[in-house]
C-alpha cells in the first residue's frame, strides 16, 4: 500500500515539474563573475537548479545537526552491547555455582560444610 502512494506521488510530482519546465521555456541570462559573460540558460533550469541546491544544503545541515544524537546513539548501543556481555558472563558465573552445590537449593539456612 505504501509502495502504491510513493508511486502516485513519484508521478504526480513529475508531472507538475515537466509541465514547469515546458511552461517556462524564456531565456535569462545568468551573471555568475563579473569577469565572465553571461550564460542564457532556460528559466525552468535556473529555478529548479536553484530550488535542488536548496534542497541539499538544507539535507546538509540537517545531517550535520544531528551528528551529537547520532554519537550519543552509538555510545548507547555500545555501552547496552558491553552491558548485555557482563550479564551473560554473571549469569554463567551464577550457572556454575549453583552446579557445584546442588545441597544449597534444597537446604537454604543450614550452614555450609568446612571443607579441608
Amino acid at each position: 500500500m505504501v509502495a502504491f502512494f510513493k508511486t502516485i506521488l513519484t508521478l504526480s510530482l513529475s508531472a507538475i515539474l515537466a509541465a514547469f519546465a515546458v511552461l517556462n521555456q524564456d531565456q535569462i541570462s545568468l551573471i555568475y563573475s563579473p569577469v565572465h559573460d553571461a550564460i542564457l540558460l532556460p528559466a525552468s533550469f535556473v529555478i529548479l537548479g536553484a530550488m535542488g541546491f536548496g534542497f541539499f544544503l538544507g539535507a546538509l545541515v540537517v545531517w550535520f545537526s544531528a551528528g551529537k544524537d547520532r554519537r550519543l546513539k552509538r555510545q548507547a548501543q555500545r555501552q547496552a552491547r558491553n552491558l548485555h556481555k557482563e550479564l551473560d558472563k554473571m549469569e554463567n558465573q551464577n550457572q556454575v555455582q549453583t552446579k557445584a552445590d546442588p545441597a544449597a537449593d534444597f537446604f537454604p539456612s543450614l550452614p555450609k560444610p568446612y571443607k579441608f
